[in-house]
């Protein structure tokens, strides 16, 4: 009989109360999380935000005010019209009033120089260079000499004759015609003799001419500035010696626009020098030293490139001889000043307060006035303004970033006043000096 394990009588376990078991469990961790995680954060949270808002609801409150907006600071300058001289700026090449190719007027060989005869020498008018050989010369005088000599003797001689015919002819006591007496009387015979001792003195005249043109003399006071022969060259006419240029004046030759020619003053009847003139050599003097000179001439024509008019000043003792002034050296490229006419009641103004070309920016009643002008005369740091100012104007000298007619402004003197200091100078004691340079 078979025998029942103990197994095969109890009974099966129960497989859904476990799944409900673990089902709970769950529920109740998630519970758990839920409060750690997010309830509990979320309340603390909320608690510090209601005491934050209570503790600034319970503080002092801001008032709202609206926001200034404070004018420009500009800085400003008192303008007074004035009478000024217009200064024409121009640049210039220095080049010689006369220069020449010294040439002997005769041949020969020279034996002599002067030592001043090189470049950079020397010389005044009359003074002697050098010495072509005068002997052949020399000779020529003696032998025309000797001719004039020799047609005297011939012209008593035939005086002579001319005294015996005379004679012979009132002893015959002839009438002759007029052109037979005359030739009885050798009177053509002496014509010619007289007319062969002209030609003599002529030719001993040109002979001493010649030898006096064997030393060769400076034509006028004179710089060199070549020498092209030696102590045994052989010259003749025509042959160059040496080269010089004239030491009493240079001129500067001056490139101006043709709307300057205006205000410059051009030699006259009544005024035999122009405008006076400042050329400046600032790389050989410095800056502040400048020799003087004058317009001398107007050029015919323009520039061929620039269209620029052309005028010669005329400095003289240029390399100053007579005085202690710098010497001007030719070819220097220098910058002048042409001093013109005077121009009355004009106000000086810095191109760097010119707006779009014509216009100023004034300061009138704490308000921003854009005054047009007009402008006679445009110099490289200044403009002289004729028209659109009054005297004292006050000048805005300082940059508006956005300017607009009519707009506030202000000055230090302003804004002093409006933070209460004790001590507040009026706007004109605070006006900045006018440093405008000159034309």
């Amino acid at each position: 009989m078979p025998r029942h394990t103990d197994s095969q009588n109890s009974p099966a376990p129960d497989n859904t109360a476990c799944e409900n078991t673990s089902a709970g469990e769950k529920f109740v961790y998630l519970i758990r999380q839920l409060f750690t995680v997010v309830i509990i954060p979320g309340i603390i949270i909320a608690g510090g935000v209601i005491g934050a808002k209570k503790l600034i609801d319970s503080g002092p409150k801001a008032e709202r005010r609206e926001r200034k907006h404070h004018a420009p600071l500009v800085e400003v300058t008192a303008i007074t019209p004035t009478h000024e001289t217009i200064i024409v700026h121009a640049m210039g090449t220095v080049i010689p009033s006369k220069r020449i190719h010294l040439t002997p007027q005769v041949s020969g060989r020279i034996i002599e120089i002067d030592d001043q005869l090189e470049p950079g020498g020397h010389f005044v008018k009359g003074q002697k260079m050098l010495q072509i050989d005068p002997s052949d010369y020399k000779l020529a005088v003696d032998e025309k000499m000797a001719q004039i000599e020799q047609v005297q003797a011939d012209y008593r001689i035939e005086e002579g004759q001319q005294a015996i015919a005379k004679q012979e002819y009132e002893l015959l006591g002839q009438s002759v015609s007029e052109q037979d007496q005359d030739l009885i009387l050798r009177k053509p015979q002496l014509q010619t003799i007289a007319a062969k001792l002209k030609v003599a003195q002529s030719q001993l005249e040109q002979a001493k001419l010649d030898l006096d043109r064997t030393t060769v003399n400076a034509p006028f006071n004179a710089l060199v500035i070549d020498r092209n022969v030696n102590i045994g060259s052989h010259v003749s006419t025509g042959s160059a010696l040496t080269e010089l240029v004239g030491t009493d004046t240079y001129w500067v030759q001056v490139s101006i626009p043709v709307d300057q020619l205006k205000w410059i003053t051009f030699p006259s009847k009544s005024n035999p020098k122009g405008s006076k003139v400042k050329v400046y050599n600032e790389a050989a003097w410095g800056s502040q030293t400048y020799r003087m000179g004058h317009v001398v001439r107007l050029s015919g024509s323009l520039e061929e490139e620039g269209r620029m008019a052309q005028l010669i000043v005329a400095v003289d003792d240029p390399i100053a001889i007579n005085s202690d002034a710098p010497p001007l050296l030719l070819d220097s490229y220098v910058r002048v000043e042409i001093i013109g006419t005077e121009l009355q009641n004009v106000y000086r103004i810095p191109r760097t307060a010119l707006q779009h070309g014509d216009q100023l920016h004034l300061f009138k009643d704490g308000k921003l006035d854009i005054r047009d002008i007009t402008i006679v005369h445009r110099g490289p740091m200044d403009v002289l303004v004729s028209a659109g100012l009054n005297r004292d104007d006050m000048l805005v000298t300082s940059d508006i970033s956005a300017p607009v007619n009519q707009m506030p402004l202000r000055t230090e003197s302003m804004s002093k006043l409006a933070r209460g200091d004790e001590e507040v100078k009026p706007v004109a004691d605070t006006v900045k000096p006018d440093k405008a340079s000159e034309q």
